[in-house]
């Protein structure tokens, strides 16, 4: 639910970053995709392991790992193409418009569960915290 959440702010925000007035609200907006986008992957290798059966999960860890590395290889390729043939704009609305569908596959693939109320981990958070004053 939370890659939901997530997925949902980072849709807004590619499709509204090519109409950014300034650099810094370019920049604002950037870091938002990319803290949003951040979330993607550690909760996508989570979703694998713990809702496919255990004789599939490493053919999920492979499509995991062939993703990351076909999207840093023909990332390159795809925008060029953008920026000679239709715009720069389509680098960052290429993201608004794949991401809904993602969120409706996760959507249908998520295992319907009730929410559990989880105990706050005061140890998470003092680590997440000087983790944060350490940047």
């Amino acid at each position: 639910r939370i890659l939901l959440c997530a997925a949902a702010i980072f849709t807004i925000v590619s499709a509204l970053l090519p109409f950014a007035p300034g650099y810094w609200t370019m920049l604002a907006l950037s870091v938002i995709a990319g803290l949003t986008s951040g979330t993607f992957y550690s909760l996508t290798m989570t979703f694998v392991l713990n809702t496919l059966p255990k004789r599939l999960i490493i053919f999920g860890i492979a499509a995991y790992a062939a993703d990351i590395v076909f999207i840093s290889n023909v990332a390159s390729a795809i925008e060029g193409w953008y920026i000679d043939h239709l715009s720069w704009h389509w680098i960052f609305w290429n993201s608004a418009v794949f991401t809904p569908l993602m969120m409706t596959c996760v959507c249908f693939g998520i295992p319907r569960q009730p929410i559990r109320e989880p105990k706050p981990s005061w140890r998470g958070f003092a680590y997440f915290s000087l983790g944060l004053s350490l940047l």
